[in-house]
């Protein structure tokens, strides 16, 4: 059984749109002095302006692009994705090439995001997007329009911060994923207050919001069969979750406490701080926030794809990993013995085939004084008869 290769991506608004002279003057992310990127940023390299074009911005994406499509994933997962910008495709044509070559679908979902900075009132189109291998994966419901709520005057209102669910069905296993992709909200614009218990708070009002998503996606499920196996599989709790995000738990606090499904989710070794470098070369990451986690085991480790040090990306690092379904056995064979049967599992040679059988000989027993003596007068019992 083929494992699954997963990417998650934060693909960068500013990188892709572009965002021209973002960061260039002052950059408070450079602590302490604040000092701005210059010529040498995301800001210059992909959102200069000269004339009426961004000659950097194709470049910038066609860089961020050979992340996604040089891994050969199975699942991905995109915040900040961009389908289409001020009419003209972004990722859309180039998406297209994967499903050609690879075998992957896109889903995108868009949500309206508030930007009360641009006027009272206004907003703006966020999208999301999620792929998916078509020969590994059945897809049977997605979500539409979730996203998650920001805290507003002891209320709520909606965020424009995406949620995308896709219900899969692994076509080798007949097993059902629920692939959850979310670009998670500032930590401070989710609750109403900042109480004493603050992570507990944040974690419980993520698990809240994707129980909600989650239950109006099982609803969305038409096949007959995929409804009373889902019934069945839900009902022993045998539904599988990843989940790809853009946290914003810089501090790694809370994400990993997230429950989907009722399910505690499992994060892999070797997880490292991806958030943000906009410099190129790009400067050590200095917060946590993007990572890939897994409802079935903890056998994973985190992989970080390779970045050319002088071309401009995201001002996110992919993270990546390769999981295993559950029910995957190493093979055995079943050894016949007097009385009953065991199974031994098979062992190999690190330098190649099968290792050999070490004879098993029973060990004789060393004989004691007291034994002896036993054994002598025994001995001579038996003459005197």
């Amino acid at each position: 059984m083929s494992p699954i290769k997963v990417l998650s991506y934060n693909t960068s608004w500013e990188a892709s749109q572009p965002r021209p002279d973002w960061l260039i003057n002052v950059n408070p992310y450079n602590n302490p002095t604040k000092a701005g990127d210059g010529k040498h940023g995301i800001g210059y390299v992909c959102g200069r302006k000269e004339g009426n074009s961004f000659p950097g911005v194709e470049q910038c994406r066609d860089n961020i692009f050979s992340i996604i499509k040089s891994g050969n994933y199975d699942l991905v997962g995109m915040q900040e994705y961009i389908d289409v910008y001020q009419g003209e495709p972004v990722y859309r044509d180039r998406m297209a090439t994967l499903k050609r070559e690879q075998n992957l679908n896109l889903v995108v979902d868009t949500v309206m995001l508030p930007t009360p900075w641009n006027g009272q009132g206004t907003t703006k189109e966020v999208q999301i997007g999620s792929l998916y291998k078509s020969i590994k994966f059945k897809l049977i419901a997605r979500s539409h329009g979730e996203q998650f709520m920001r805290a507003k005057d002891n209320g709520f209102i909606e965020d424009g911060r995406p949620l995308l669910l896709l219900l899969l069905k692994h076509l080798e296993t007949k097993k059902y994923i629920l692939f959850v992709n979310a670009h998670l909200p500032q930590p401070a614009t989710i609750l109403t207050k900042r109480d004493k218990e603050l992570n507990k708070s944040l974690r419980s009002a993520i698990t809240h919001r994707i129980a909600e998503a989650t239950n109006k996606l099982f609803e969305k499920v038409q096949d007959p069969e995929d409804t009373k196996l889902l019934k069945d599989t839900i009902l022993q709790n045998k539904v599988i979750v990843i989940f790809t995000t853009d946290s914003n738990d810089f501090n790694d606090t809370y994400i990993k406490d997230v429950r989907i499904l009722g399910k505690p989710l499992y994060s892999g070794k070797n997880y490292r701080k991806t958030c943000c470098s906009s410099r190129i070369p790009p400067c050590t990451a200095h917060r946590f926030g993007d990572i890939i986690e897994y409802s079935a085991n903890n056998n994973f480790t985190y992989e970080y794809p390779h970045q050319d040090a002088d071309k401009g990306y995201s001002d996110h690092y992919p993270i990546a990993t390769t999981l295993t379904l559950p029910g995957i056995m190493v093979a055995k064979t079943q050894q016949k013995t007097k009385g009953r049967k065991h199974f031994k599992q098979e062992k190999t040679n690190p330098i190649g085939g099968k290792r050999k059988k070490r004879k098993r000989t029973r060990r004789k027993k060393k004989k004691t004084k007291k034994r002896r003596k036993r054994t002598r007068r025994k001995r001579r019992k038996s003459k005197r008869k």
